[in-house]
């Protein structure tokens, strides 16, 4: 089936996370899309191909700047990285993604995901809680560069020891070392949606990459995909960063000192290889007292990593309360000593 609509009643399909079909809920009708499953290859950026504009809309937010892809006849009420309604239709056609991680999490599990997370910030303000039911959450496909590598690291160094002998004299010793080692990399992934930091990406934990089916666009059916707003070039010079730091970590961790002087390392990058995939997010943004917040729930394992709003009430009577207990074991103590 190569349609966004309902083969039987011509409504609009929207994608089941819980069964993995399309599903029509005017007729309670299912179908399978037909996927496989996508081997995780990596290749380089010249085998990219374009979206088909016979199925594809893409849209630009006038407030944060994203642009979105949605499958043609569905409506697209706000945006899910910032949640702002002020959309424009620019059929700006973009490169399709290699591979994309269905969702797993319907709305529902998503929403009560948020709900009970909000429940265990201790310091948020006892209404917020009331949003959580609003069910305002976003299916978004957010786009990540994955990447492979080889390396193959060279360093040197000196570490320094010190010690003082009876008289209070310091005595230095100095121990150069050097060496090389190799390592491997798999699965790194750098966001390439700005509103979605690799922090937050690393946060949201496992995404099923052994799950990863080579794309349709039958997936966003129900769903917002977001176009990169990092080309793979900006996004291998981070990856390299990253790798770089790594080893380099490595290789002082290997020996202990009081400290180390005059250290540097060298990182050759082998075999380096990427694709571009798609990632399954609940995104919720949402006001409280004229401040924006947000939270995103990992469509694949229900994970949530969010900001809220802090209570100045609640704050003020826990450390209050730290306090006085602080104060009673003091004057516990005082009149101890003093019998």
């Amino acid at each position: 089936m190569n349609s966004s609509k309902c083969p039987n009643c011509g409504n609009v399909l929207n994608f089941s996370p819980d069964f993995g079909t399309l599903y029509c809920e005017y007729c309670d009708s299912n179908f399978n899309i037909d996927h496989e499953s996508q081997l995780n290859t990596k290749h380089n950026y010249n085998n990219f191909v374009k979206f088909d504009e016979t199925f594809i809309n893409q849209f630009h937010c006038n407030s944060c700047g994203s642009n979105l892809s949605s499958i043609k006849d569905a409506k697209v009420k706000r945006c899910p990285n910032c949640g702002s309604n002020d959309l424009a239709i620019t059929n700006n056609i973009s490169f399709v993604p290699d591979g994309v991680v269905p969702f797993k999490i319907s709305k529902k599990r998503a929403t009560e995901n948020f709900y009970n997370w909000i429940k265990k910030r201790k310091f948020a303000p006892n209404d917020l809680k009331k949003l959580a039911k609003l069910g305002k959450l976003s299916g978004l496909y957010t786009p990540v560069w994955n990447f492979d590598c080889s390396t193959f690291t060279t360093y040197r160094g000196v570490g320094i020891d010190e010690d003082r002998d009876r008289n209070g004299n310091v005595h230095t010793h100095r121990h150069p070392f050097s060496g090389k080692f190799n390592s491997e990399y798999k699965d790194v992934l750098m966001t390439a949606n700005k509103r979605i930091s690799n922090v937050t990406l690393n946060q949201l934990g496992n995404f099923g990459l052994n799950e990863l089916k080579v794309y349709n666009p039958q997936y966003l059916c129900g769903f917002i995909g977001s176009d990169i707003d990092f080309d793979i070039h900006s996004s291998y010079k981070n990856f390299v960063s990253f790798v770089e730091n790594k080893d380099s970590f490595k290789a002082k961790s290997g020996h202990f000192y009081d400290r180390i002087e005059s250290f540097s390392s060298n990182t050759e990058i082998l075999n380096p290889k990427f694709n571009y995939i798609y990632l399954p997010i609940w995104a919720n943004y949402y006001s409280y007292k004229n401040k924006n917040y947000s939270c995103y729930i990992n469509g694949y394992s229900g994970t949530v990593k969010g900001k809220a709003p802090k209570s100045f009430w609640k704050i003020f009577l826990f450390s209050l309360g730290i306090g006085l207990a602080v104060g009673i074991v003091f004057l516990l103590a005082y009149f101890i000593s003093r019998i």
